[in-house]
């Protein structure tokens, strides 16, 4: 129950002086609660223009309320006066520094609010140093029902992209400048500003720069290891870095190992080398495993042209591929393994494993030559090396006349 020393402390927080607050309806009774004398009570004496002022109270004032749902029951009103146009306030003041701390104030207008001014906001902190201080945990859920972002700044919403997915959205008014996201970290004295990271308007981010000109810009900065695909600390890192201007590939034992492979900025690969100074650079042994080989393209001649899994050379001024003859018995160049034809360019095996069509039987290990009775055909030539006509390397196979078997090709 509220006795009536509580609207005696009630109208002291309001009325401006003694003389006014004489002009004004006097409620001796003790107030019981939820009547409707009390309700009068109250409303004539929040009415009565002698109570608006600056009075002021020393003590503490307690309202209990009686409960129930928002707005109903046990709520405490701080109300415009009447024909005033602005809503009450609230106000913080500091009589020894002679000062106004702050105060809240009740905005007027069709959406409502309450606005807080004066200095900063804290919450879970006595001492806050920020505009908005918040020590503790931080909820955001729902959609606003119909949000607008007419102010720059930055806005903070939660399912607004999709309604379903369920995602946090922040959104950017870059008022008058280009926008974006900046990620920042600093000390624990507050300076310096480290950039980490930037999402500039346009949607492209920057790791290590603030003027990302593509979708990602990892910046100017050099490293073996830029960007790691696989990450284990300090045991292992794989990935992509930039240094001495070429683009470096690597399994890095540690983050500062050397790079096995690099792309210059002239387009030159170096594996096992970091200095590359032609197309493909190899500091080491090369293998070419079973079914690989070693090509070349050469244009098709375009009357009879090349065909595939058979023997080619050249023919012509400038040099074009073409079938072998079965006259022919040296100048075969290699096996057509790819974009056989009379148009284009023939990919020819000159060293390595190819597939090549035998005339003949074939037996394992034996010696190859030109065939002599179907044009283009390799023939086997026994497991003794002849002693006339070009021999182009050994069958890897056993396999019947006018089947294709594996060739290991060195040409002589």
């Amino acid at each position: 129950m509220l006795k009536s020393i509580i609207l005696g402390a009630l109208a002291s927080l309001f009325v401006a002086d003694a003389a006014a607050s004489q002009s004004c309806t006097s409620y001796p009774t003790t107030l019981a609660n939820g009547t409707t004398t009390d309700a009068t009570q109250v409303m004539a004496n929040f009415n009565c223009a002698a109570l608006l002022g600056g009075a002021s109270f020393t003590g503490r004032i307690v309202f209990q309320g009686l409960g129930g749902s928002w707005g109903s029951s046990g709520a405490v009103t701080i109300r415009d006066a009447p024909g005033d146009p602005q809503a009450g306030i609230i106000q913080f003041t500091n009589n020894a520094l002679s000062r106004q701390l702050g105060f809240i104030l009740g905005l007027t207008g069709s959406a409502g609010g309450i606005g807080f001014f004066g200095g900063p906001v804290g919450i879970g902190t006595p001492l806050p140093v920020s505009t908005l201080d918040v020590d503790g945990f931080v909820h955001i859920s729902g959609v606003y029902p119909t949000p607008t972002f007419g102010a720059q700044g930055l806005y903070i919403d939660w399912n607004l992209l999709t309604g379903t997915t369920g995602e946090t959205d922040f959104v950017n008014n870059q008022g008058g400048g280009p926008g974006g996201f900046a990620f920042w970290n600093t000390p624990t004295s507050g300076t310096p500003l480290t950039t980490l990271m930037f999402l500039n308007g346009a949607g492209n981010l920057g790791i290590g720069i603030i003027a990302p000109s593509v979708p990602l810009s990892l910046g100017t900065s050099v490293a073996s290891i830029k960007l790691a695909l696989y990450d284990a600390g300090s045991s292992d890192v794989f990935g992509i870095g930039a240094l001495n201007n070429n683009l470096t590939f690597g399994a890095h034992i540690g983050v500062t190992g050397t790079a096995q492979m690099v792309l210059s900025g002239t387009g030159d690969v170096g594996i096992g080398t970091t200095t590359p100074t032609q197309p493909l650079v190899v500091n080491g042994n090369t293998d070419v495993m079973a079914n690989g080989a070693y090509l070349t393209e050469i244009s098709n001649a375009s009357t009879t042209g090349t065909t595939a899994n058979k023997l080619a050379k050249l023919t012509g001024v400038p040099s074009t591929a073409v079938l072998a003859a079965t006259t022919d018995t040296d100048g075969i160049i290699g096996v057509v393994v790819g974009a056989a034809g009379t148009t284009g360019s023939a990919q020819i095996a000159i060293s390595g494993q190819a597939a090549c069509v035998f005339e003949n039987a074939t037996a394992a290990g034996d010696f190859v030559a030109i065939g002599s009775s179907t044009a283009g055909d390799c023939h086997d030539a026994g497991a003794s090396r002849p002693s006339t006509g070009q021999t182009l390397g050994r069958v890897l196979a056993t396999v019947t006349a006018g089947s294709s078997a594996e060739v290991l090709l060195y040409i002589r």
